[in-house]
């Protein structure tokens, strides 16, 4: 895929992590996505990176498709103040982005 999203938080999250872009990644099967994927789901199972790094970050969208569920592989995810092992995202037409914090060892969506 091609890098079409940059991002950066602040000083310290640039020196650890240079501002770098996503891979666009079209999938129609259960999948597991890498650092820097942008995933367009149009299947039901997306696995986030099993051993993500500081600050990694996935963006995972549901456009074509409704009830994708993302899974935090071995890491929980941080949902509306709750750690969860997935999140379901249940809408057409929405994207979640996930970043991983190491200190606290979870996935959160920001």
């Amino acid at each position: 895929g091609s890098g079409v999203l940059m991002y950066s938080l602040n000083e310290s999250y640039f020196e650890l992590n240079p501002v770098r872009p996503f891979d666009s990644t079209v999938v129609t099967t259960t999948y597991t996505a890498r650092a820097y994927d942008l995933v367009e789901a149009r299947t039901g199972l997306i696995y986030l990176p099993e051993d993500p790094r500081p600050f990694d970050a996935v963006i995972v969208a549901s456009e074509h498709s409704q009830n994708v569920v993302v899974m935090g592989n071995g890491n929980n995810i941080k949902a509306e103040g709750t750690e969860v092992t997935s999140v379901t995202i249940s809408q057409q037409g929405t994207s979640l982005h996930f970043q991983y914090f190491y200190d606290e060892g979870y996935w959160r969506i920001v």
